[in-house]
């Protein structure tokens, strides 16, 4: 998973965005599955930047070259619609994003592939706009590192996923 996310923030990182987490495990109200549904379970590749990663996910857990994480109290999947989302606590690190939630949204489009979905804004001047509809709001800037925390409610965040100004996806493909 540690590797995923790291292929993510390299290519995102090399744009100079600002990468959105969360106060909370999204989406907000809705109750956390003791299952990672059967759709997603399997071994799936990815290709960024030429380099391939694995990963297997089972009923409880996601695998890849950095180890394996179960579903918990860092590890959570909810519904939304016909979709899923995954959020993951980051626990490393110190400071305003310690304790925050990275969050991807799943989906799976049939024939082997499952397409997910993380949240970054590309465009400085819409960093700006972001921020006024999100008011309380934590901003972080670290250099070519900002983050914006939020804490949306369940419409704000199905309004978020739909806006293409911040959300990056990527296609994972089952390789069995």
């Amino acid at each position: 998973m540690k590797k995923l996310l790291t292929i993510i923030l390299v290519g995102v990182v090399l744009s100079s965005c600002t990468e959105i987490v969360f106060e909370e495990a999204q989406p907000a109200g809705a109750k956390a599955l003791k299952e990672i549904p059967k759709e997603f379970h399997g071994k799936f590749g990815l290709v960024i930047l030429n380099e391939e990663s694995i990963m297997e996910i089972t009923a409880n857990s996601i695998t890849n070259d950095d180890g394996m994480a179960y579903l918990s109290d860092s590890l959570i999947i909810k519904k939304l619609d016909n979709r899923y989302v995954l959020s993951r606590k980051q626990l490393e690190g110190e400071g305003d994003k310690y304790g925050t939630w990275q969050t991807y949204v799943l989906e799976d489009k049939g024939c082997g592939f499952v397409k997910a979905t993380s949240f970054f804004i590309n465009s400085d001047s819409y960093t700006e706009q972001f921020t006024q509809l999100y008011p309380d709001n934590t901003f972080i800037d670290e250099g070519q590192n900002k983050t914006i925390i939020i804490k949306p409610t369940a419409d704000q965040f199905k309004s978020l996923v739909a806006d293409d100004s911040v959300t990056v996806s990527m296609i994972l493909e089952r390789l069995n």
